[in-house]
């Protein structure tokens, strides 16, 4: 028993020692590269009419966008024709000195008092992208669901570890494309599977128009 455990601890720092080798090495090398503009803006790329879903701006808060840091980035609230609200949030980031992911939202709202009582992995869009799907309470006892992907070009990850990995495949390219955020989450009602299902067909709406930014 105290070989298996042993064997495994050495794994595991193994993996931690490659992970932070690759992380400093990539910070190193990306001082050389450039991050490419978006190709289509946000705005021209999610319109506010996507179906029967109409979207209306939401004011960004000035210190909130200055700590987020995102280059571009637009806020709205999506609602349909029976009242159902979709928020939406999609940004993003220039900056090499971070190769992983800019603001997870795994780490975000528990930070803001929420907690994440469960957690999916599904598949979005024409070209079935990777998105996480997060259960999250508020501080009042309020469910809602979560959910989010970050891209490179086609590349898609919810986690640092995928994150890295991509970043790592960058290497050598003197132009590098940007980190996109894509977030939005609903109110888990009138129940959690029905939330979701309207949620996915959202999102795969979305991940379509975002898939060539």
């Amino acid at each position: 028993m105290t070989k298996t455990i042993t064997k495994r601890l050495f794994v595991i720092a193994t993996m931690l020692v490659v992970f932070l080798g690759g992380a400093f090495f990539l910070l190193q090398r990306a001082k050389s590269s450039e991050v490419r503009p978006l190709h289509t803006s946000l705005n021209d790329a999610v319109p506010f009419s996507l179906g029967n879903w109409q979207g209306e701006d939401q004011k960004l808060d000035e210190e909130i966008t200055k700590t987020v840091g995102a280059r571009h980035a637009i806020s709205r609230v999506y609602t349909d024709d029976s009242g159902r609200a979709i928020s939406l949030h999609i940004g993003d980031w220039d900056s090499l000195e971070h190769p992983t992911l800019p603001h997870p939202p795994a780490i975000c709202y528990p930070a803001t008092g929420a907690k994440i009582i469960g957690r999916e992995t599904i598949h979005v869009g024409d070209d079935q992208a990777k998105a996480e799907v997060l259960i999250v309470q508020n501080a009042k006892g309020v469910e809602s669901l979560v959910l989010y992907w970050y891209c490179w070009d086609d590349q898609v990850c919810t986690t640092r570890w995928e994150a890295c990995m991509t970043r790592l495949k960058q290497i050598g390219s003197r132009e590098w494309p940007p980190v996109v955020k894509v977030m939005m989450d609903t109110p888990s009602v009138p129940n959690r599977s029905e939330a979701l299902a309207v949620l996915r067909q959202f999102a795969g709406e979305i991940r379509n128009r975002t898939i060539d930014l």
